[in-house]
């Protein structure tokens, strides 16, 4: 389940000019991939919910190389603790906690010059934030939550590029198996604009789902997250100057990759229900 990274080597891209495509989906897996796999190809992909019996709900994304956990606790009263700090605040609704949390290995040995903050810190208030952003719209009336959290923590295991898009993935999953009520499923999809491979730097072509390779070589990326049955976008990001007419691209691309890994993710929430009867 968790296999080591490949081993560095010289950045490079890898991707065939193929068309869209979708293979292999069944309750675990999702789109089946090579590592020649086309511009539009999502690497291959497993989603498992109710990892954990201590958790209400629970889940484990993997995207590639790409491996996050994530446990949601709650609702429960803000009295009785969870991740928030401080004094204890009031209420008149419910509140939804996010933290997503770095192993020291991904930025290890990075430090602000002249602080003691460590820059893996700082990456995850900002992707606690991003995540919170992603998912909220979707948490149905937090009202009835009266004076409760909801903690959403999602643990990064490993990176090879997409922790935002899988941490998203992961915590809608782990959200639904609590049983906190949802309007709908928010899936992600990412996409990295990079010059051509074929010798012509002249033109950007849109990989989906890039790797951390491929996003080092990137000229641009586009993060979408949406909630499918609304037709509702609930992130968008954008890095990186990128004409309007790419950008359009990119987040046609982002929303095609949304709608199949949310079909994925509703097959993963039946398979496990009918495994449950």
């Amino acid at each position: 389940c968790y296999a080591p990274l490949p081993p560095l080597k010289k950045c490079e891209i890898k991707r065939t000019n193929e068309e869209y495509s979708t293979s292999g989906a069944d309750s675990s897996s999702s789109t089946a991939s090579s590592d020649a796999r086309s511009y539009r190809a999502l690497r291959q992909a497993h989603f498992t919910v109710s990892c954990f019996s201590n958790a209400s709900g629970s889940s484990l994304v993997e995207l590639g190389h790409t491996k996050v956990v994530c446990a949601v606790n709650g609702p429960h009263a803000a009295a009785s603790g969870g991740m928030g700090r401080g004094p204890l605040e009031f209420h008149s609704e419910g509140k939804l906690n996010c933290q997503v949390s770095l192993p020291p290995t991904i930025t290890q040995g990075i430090m602000n010059p002249g602080s003691s903050t460590n820059a893996n810190q700082l990456d995850e208030a900002e992707l606690s934030l991003n995540l919170k952003d992603a998912i909220y719209a979707s948490v149905l009336d937090l009202e009835k939550f009266s004076k409760s959290v909801i903690d959403v923590h999602v643990r990064v295991l490993q990176d090879d590029g997409g922790i935002l898009v899988a941490a998203i993935i992961a915590a809608s999953l782990a959200l639904a198996d609590a049983g906190v009520e949802c309007c709908d499923l928010v899936s992600a999809c990412n996409v990295c604009v990079v010059p051509s491979p074929a010798n012509n730097s002249d033109k950007l072509v849109c990989l989906v789902d890039p790797t951390e390779d491929e996003i080092e070589l990137g000229q641009g990326y586009v993060t979408v997250a949406l909630m499918p049955n609304r037709k509702e976008v609930t992130y968008w990001d954008q890095a990186g100057r990128l004409q309007s007419e790419i950008t359009a691209e990119a987040i046609g691309i982002c929303r095609e990759g949304c709608h199949t890994v949310y079909k994925l993710m509703r097959q993963c929430l039946k398979t496990h229900s009918e495994s449950l009867q």
